[in-house]
């Protein structure tokens, strides 16, 4: 699953974050039947994202903006070069003290799949890869969605871009938000 590009910003890191990067929004690339290769790749840290950010943008020659300290998240856009398109790398500190915990704690199971960027090792604990192959959307929980309501509207978006139907209990969640 880890493509070269993502082996090549690997490197950029270093052995001393080998083993507390993780590689998130997977599904782009698991809808695809592993054939996209997104602009766009989302990198959960386990330690300083918004440092690991900027040590990224500095090794590979791009830009660097910090997105919102407080939860450290921070961007990095790499001009398009070599026949690669324009790259977005956003880098957000892990939620929790574990991988499993920061997956649990994402609004919808396809969502919740992260992959090893150095050797694309799949990590769905959740099962989101078989709820994309089944073309359904479910949310993690069920406090998921009204944890945060604006993830009722991108879980129509979700439903919509990948062709999904919500699983029933995602359905009246999302439905109980558009009543309030």
């Amino acid at each position: 699953l880890a493509g070269g590009f993502e082996r090549h910003v690997a490197r950029a890191w270093g052995e001393e974050h080998e083993a507390d990067v993780v590689r998130a929004g997977v599904q782009r690339h698991l809808h695809g039947g592993g054939r996209l290769q997104p602009a766009d790749f989302d990198f959960a840290v386990q330690g300083d994202a918004i440092g690991l950010a900027r040590q990224t943008a500095n090794t590979l020659g791009g830009d660097f903006y910090v997105m919102d300290a407080e939860r450290g998240v921070a961007r990095v856009l790499l001009s398009a070069a070599l026949g690669r398109p324009r790259q977005v790398l956003d880098f957000v500190r892990c939620r929790g003290t574990s991988w499993l915990a920061d997956l649990q704690d994402r609004d919808f199971t396809i969502n919740a799949i992260a992959c090893d960027p150095r050797t694309g090792e799949l990590i769905d604990p959740l099962n989101g890869g078989g709820d994309l192959a089944a073309r359904v959307l479910r949310a993690v929980g069920p406090s998921s969605v009204s944890d945060d309501p604006v993830r009722a509207i991108r879980g129509v978006r979700l439903a919509h871009q990948f062709a999904l139907s919500c699983e029933s209990a995602t359905w009246q969640a999302i439905a109980a938000i558009g009543e309030r």
